[in-house]
C-alpha cells in the first residue's frame, strides 16, 4: 500500500545523459533507461500510483532555470510527498565548493550554466509543506573533486521528513553493469520497489 496519498505527492525526474562538450562526454549510458523506469515504478498504484501529471520528467533540459521552476511548482504542490531524483554527472572546481549538475553548454570553466545544488536545496527546504522529501541523486564526478562539498546533500539534513540518497561517493563513480539498461545504483533501487527485500515485511524505509 502507498504511503501517501498519491494525489497529494508529486515527483520531478532529471535526467542529463548528454551536454556539450559533447567530445568529452558522449551520452551517459542507462539514464533515459532510469527516468522510464523509475516513472513507471511511481506511478505503480501498488507503491505510489503517481498519475502521469504529477510526475514531471526533464531529460536533458535546457537551463537551470527550466528545472527550478518544475521542482518550485512540484514541491509547492506536495503535502504527501515530494520525490526529486537527478541523474548525469557533476561539474567540480576548486574553487567552488558547492555542487553543480552538468547541463548543456556547462562545463568547469563554465559553471554558470549548470544547475547549482544549493539552489535546488533551497527550494526543497523553504517551498511547500511536503510531509516527506525524498531527493535521490544518481551521479559521479567529472573532473577535480574538491576536499568537501560545503553545499553538497548534506544541505538538507536537518529538515524534517527529508532523506537523501546519492550513488556514489564524492570521488567515486556511478556505473552501468554489463548487460543492464541502467545504472547500478537506480537499478538496484527499482528493484526494490518492484520486488521488495527479504525480512523488510510491507513496507522499506528510506
Amino acid at each position: 500500500m502507498p504511503v501517501q496519498d498519491p494525489s497529494t505527492s508529486r515527483a520531478v525526474l532529471i535526467a542529463v545523459d548528454d551536454y556539450v562538450p559533447a567530445d568529452a562526454l558522449g551520452p551517459t549510458p542507462g539514464v533515459k533507461e532510469n527516468v522510464e523506469r523509475l516513472s513507471a515504478v511511481l506511478a505503480d498504484p501498488e507503491l505510489l500510483g503517481l498519475s502521469r501529471e504529477h510526475c514531471t520528467v526533464l531529460r536533458n533540459p535546457p537551463d537551470a532555470a527550466t528545472v527550478l521552476d518544475a521542482v518550485y511548482e512540484s514541491a509547492a504542490a506536495a503535502t504527501g510527498a515530494f520525490i526529486l531524483y537527478v541523474a548525469g554527472f557533476t561539474l567540480a572546481a576548486p574553487r567552488h565548493p558547492d555542487l553543480y549538475f552538468g547541463l548543456a553548454g556547462s562545463s568547469e570553466s563554465r559553471l554558470y550554466r549548470a544547475l547549482r545544488f544549493p539552489d535546488v536545496a533551497a527550494i526543497v527546504r523553504e517551498t511547500g509543506r511536503a510531509t516527506d522529501r525524498i531527493v535521490i541523486l544518481d551521479y559521479c564526478y567529472d573532473g577535480q573533486v574538491p576536499p568537501v562539498h560545503s553545499t553538497g546533500p548534506g544541505a538538507l539534513e536537518a529538515v524534517p521528513g527529508a532523506s537523501v540518497l546519492a550513488a556514489t561517493a564524492k570521488d567515486a563513480k556511478s556505473w552501468v553493469p554489463s548487460g543492464q539498461r541502467t545504472t547500478a545504483f537506480t537499478g538496484a533501487l527499482i528493484r526494490a520497489a518492484e520486488t521488495g527485500a527479504a525480512d523488510a515485511g510491507d513496507a522499506l524505509d528510506l
